[in-house]
Order: C-alpha cells, then sequence, then structure tokens
C-alpha cells in the first residue's frame, strides 16, 4: 500500500529508506510492549525499541523525534496504569533504563568511529540542537511540570475515581473525538486548497524579513535553509496553520484506498465492537497507540516549525496506513460468510495496483484525486509561498525531458538545464548546467543565455523547484509557459518544461 511513497523515497533519498523502516519496525515493538499479557517478559520489546530507534537515527539524525516521542508517550500513560505512584517511578525508571541503554550499545556498536575513538560519543546528538531552535522553552518547562504532577496526582486520584468513568469509557471518548476530528480534516482539505504557508528566505520574492519584523509578523528562525510564516503575528496561529497544512498534505499525498480507510478507521471500530466487549478490550488500545505516535509528530513538527514536505513524511504516512488497515482487517475478519474476504483483499489490491501504476513513471511523491491540479500547477511561478509542501521535486524532470528529446529533436543537441541531469543520457544529447543562483535581475539572465559556452544551445529546461525561488528562472516561467515546447506532466501536475533556447534568447533580448 505504501509502494508509490516508498518507492520514490529509495530513488531518490536512499540514505533515507531504512531509516524510515527502522522507525516503523520500533514503533511497532512498543505497540507489542505496550498490549503484551503482564506474564509475558517485557525486556526484550524495551531492548528492540532502542535498537531499531538507534539504527533509525545513525542514518537519519531526524528520526530521534520519533524515539522522543515514544518514550513522552510512555511517560505519559505510565501512572495511568500503575497501582501507585512508587510502582509508576519504578516502570519508568525500567522502560527508560532499558531503551537508553539498548540505545546507546547500538549506536556504539555499529559505528567504528566510536571504536577507535571513544569519547567521540559524546557527540552522539550534536546534530539535534538546530531542529529545536524554534520549541519555546516555556513549553518545554510546562510539560515536564505537567508530566512531574501526573505523578504526583494520578496515584492520589484512582482510588476515588468512579468505577463508571473506567478505561473503555475513555477510549470510546478518544475514538468519537477521532472519528470527528479526522472527518473534519477530510472536509477541510477538499474545501480548503490554498497554501497558507509562506517562505521568506527565497531571494527575489516579495516577502522581505525587515518589513515583516516592523509588522510584528510571526517568522520561524532559519532550518536547513528555510524559515516558514502564515503572515500572522501569533506564533501558535502559525503552528496552528502549519499543523493543517501538514494534515492536507497527508490528505493530499496517500493512496486514495489509504484515505479511505483512515477516515473509516475510528468509526468502523467502534461499529465493530459495538456488541462485542472482548473485541474492543482486546484491540481499542492498539488502534490508540497506532495512532498516537504519528498525532504526536504531526503536532510536534507544527510547533517546532519544522519545514516539511511529503518526503519527510513517509513515516507517518506508513503509521497511519497501519493505522487504517487495522480495523479494516478486524472488519473482514468478522465478515459473515456470503461476504468472502478473498473479494475484499482481492478489491482492496486493484486499488492499490492501480495507484502504483499510475504513480509508476515518476520518482516524486504521488498525489490522489482530492488535490485540485489547477491550484498546485500555479504554485509554479508563485516564489512566496513554500511550495515544498506538496514536494516539486529535485529537478527529475530532465529525465523524461531527455526521453521526449531522443525521440523529436535533431540529434546532436544541446540542452541547458538548471538543476538535475537525467539519470540517463544519450550520447547524442549534450546537456549543460546553468547556474542561476545569482541571478536577480535581466541584465544578469541576458549574461546567461548569451555567454559563449551556452548562446549555440538548442534547448533549455526549466523545473519546478528552481523555478519557485531562483528569480530568473521564474520570470522565464511566467513570461513563457504558453512557449514550451513540451511539458513534463506526471498525475496532471507540471513539473518541467523545454524551450526551444532561440525562443528564450529572443523574449528576453531587449
Amino acid at each position: 500500500m505504501n509502494c508509490p511513497m516508498l518507492k520514490g523515497l529509495v530513488k531518490v533519498l536512499k540514505y533515507d529508506a531504512l531509516s524510515t523502516l527502522f522507525s516503523a519496525i520500533a514503533v511497532l515493538c512498543y505497540l507489542r510492549y505496550r498490549t503484551a499479557s503482564p506474564s509475558s517478559s517485557k525486556v526484550f520489546p524495551l531492548a528492540s525499541i532502542g535498537f531499531f530507534a538507534a539504527l533509525a537515527y545513525l542514518e537519519k539524525d531526524s528520526t530521534i523525534s520519533n524515539a522522543v516521542l515514544i518514550l513522552l508517550i510512555e511517560t505519559t500513560l505510565i501512572p495511568f496504569s500503575s497501582a501507585d505512584g512508587r510502582a509508576a517511578l519504578l516502570r519508568l525508571t525500567r522502560f527508560l533504563g532499558v531503551v537508553a541503554l539498548s540505545f546507546l550499545v547500538t549506536s556504539f556498536v555499529a559505528s567504528p568511529l566510536y571504536w577507535r575513538h571513544p569519547r567521540e560519543i559524546s557527540t552522539l546528538f550534536s546534530s539535534v540542537g538546530p531542529y529545536l531552535v524554534n520549541v519555546p522553552m516555556g513549553l518545554a518547562l510546562l510539560g515536564t511540570v505537567v508530566l512531574a504532577s501526573l505523578y504526583i496526582l494520578v496515584p492520589m486520584i484512582r482510588p476515588v475515581w468512579p468505577a463508571r468513568i473506567g478505561l473503555p469509557v475513555f477510549q470510546k471518548a478518544v475514538l468519537l473525538f477521532l472519528t470527528a476530528a479526522v472527518g473534519v480534516f477530510a472536509v477541510l482539505s477538499v474545501i480548503f486548497q490554498e497554501n497558507l504557508i509562506f517562505d521568506p528566505t527565497i531571494a527575489g520574492n516579495d516577502l522581505h524579513p525587515a518589513d515583516l519584523a516592523a509588522r510584528s509578523i510571526y517568522v520561524s528562525k532559519p532550518i536547513a535553509f528555510s524559515s516558514i510564516t502564515t503572515l500572522d503575528q501569533s506564533a501558535w496561529i502559525t503552528h496552528a496553520k502549519v499543523l493543517f497544512g501538514i494534515i492536507r498534505t497527508l490528505f493530499y499525498t496517500l493512496p486514495e484506498i489509504t484515505v479511505v480507510m483512515i477516515v473509516t478507521a475510528a468509526p468502523l471500530f467502534l461499529f465493530l465492537s459495538r456488541n462485542d466487549e472482548y473485541l474492543f478490550k482486546s484491540h481499542a488500545a492498539t488502534l490508540l497507540l497506532l495512532m498516537a505516535v504519528p498525532a504526536a509528530t504531526l503536532l510536534a513538527y507544527a510547533i517546532g516549525d519544522v519545514p516539511f514536505d511529503p518526503k519527510y513524511l513517509v513515516l507517518v504516512s506508513l503509521l497511519l496506513t497501519i493505522y487504517g488497515t487495522f480495523p479494516a482487517l478486524v472488519a473482514l475478519a468478522k465478515a459473515p460468510p456470503r461476504v468472502p474476504a478473498t473479494t475484499a483483499y482481492l478489491l482492496v489490491t486493484c486499488a492499490v495496483l492501480w495507484t502504483a501504476f499510475e504513480a509508476a513513471p515518476t520518482n516524486l511523491r504521488y498525489k490522489n484525486i482530492l488535490r485540485d491540479r489547477t491550484v498546485e500547477n500555479a504554485s509554479a511561478i508563485d516564489m512566496n509561498h513554500y511550495i515544498w509542501w506538496m514536494w516539486p521535486g529535485w529537478g527529475e524532470t530532465t529525465y523524461f525531458i531527455s526521453r521526449y528529446l531522443e525521440k523529436n529533436a535533431d540529434r546532436p543537441a544541446k540542452i541547458a538545464f538548471d538543476n538535475r541531469r537525467p539519470f540517463y543520457t544519450s550520447p547524442s544529447l549534450n546537456w549543460i548546467q546553468l547556474d542561476f543562483d545569482q541571478c536577480q535581475s535581466l541584465d544578469d539572465l541576458r549574461a546567461i543565455l548569451n555567454a559563449t559556452a551556452v548562446a549555440d544551445s538548442d534547448f533549455l529546461v526549466v523545473s519546478k523547484n528552481m523555478a519557485n525561488r531562483r528569480w530568473c528562472l521564474n520570470q522565464i516561467l511566467r513570461q513563457m509557459r504558453d512557449k514550451a515546447v513540451y511539458v513534463d506532466r506526471q498525475q496532471g501536475f507540471d513539473y518541467g518544461w523545454l524551450f526551444r533556447y532561440s525562443d528564450v534568447q529572443r523574449t528576453f533580448q531587449h
């Protein structure tokens, strides 16, 4: 079910592939620990959490957020499932101790650098700091106080807590809330398609940091060379809009069948367990925990103002897919004989295969039918907004343009391009990269176009991701988009344009 997004991740971001899978395994190990019977051993699942979290972190440092969220979720739940305060502290100490020890041992054993220089292990978390520059210290302090209060207050309240308001009642309330919240977000995602997030770091756009500061507009501190703002003065309004943007990203980029399963997961489970107390008690906690980690991840992204895009949400997508599939599998298991489960499996398989084939020609993230093609294509000439929320790619479009030229251009041909060389290049096509990084005026553009090395080029490739953040390429696209001899269009979305070089020179000659 995750083929469309994992394929693009593996092909384009090879270093991220294993960290995504290891992080998902760490979450499932935590579910195993949380849902195991009281008599079973808990040490192995705990050690597995630290083991897989460490392997994920060694490949991609940002995955430490996944491990931290697991620790925070468990730290929050322990007081509610312990007999008294002392038992809660003992469970917390064991959980943190085993997971942390497993994490550190795995990191040491898997890193030959630490064998040769053991003291270097003190730098294991040195790269994490930049991800936290936008996290309010007051919020971190408040969270610490709230967690400490739980370990004091919950054991005091438990003896006098009404028996009729037990765990099942709370779980049903949360599932009802999920039903309403996911349904509302699904409807809003279809109705409101406009991008709410701006990026003031793009040189040449209309967002000047000094002007924004004079108007007291909140702008996040840069992370990975990007800052985000929603042009609001309140940081919390910005966080809320960013969260809405992330949620819409997921609704637009997950396969259609997955979206349906996620939206219907909570109400379907409530319906299936309405007269089955055993089913509810045995599976409600698992379903809620499957949603807890991705929900906490999205909230952390929003509060930390971390620049996001669909390729970095693959882990969240994976976990949400598992969340959505779980009640569907329960339903198939309970289906009466007159509704063969095999038929349902085949229908789901057909839907998944259709998605996979639809996304097959591209390494870009899959986009489903919920996303408005017109709105998305208009973002190509918009330098103010943060277009990465829908992942325009890194210039992979040159490969498909190269295939077009092989069939239709007189050869040999000389092609100037803006970012990435094709995966495969025909010997009869000569590719030359142009540097538009410092191009901020029409005079600069003319100088680049008429440079001796490229002046005799036959074609120019402009990709969407560069036209959004390079002023001169943006001008070419604004004035000449309708003159492109070929447009790389995937699933109805425009990612690259091929122009005759002479047409571009003529347009900007004066």
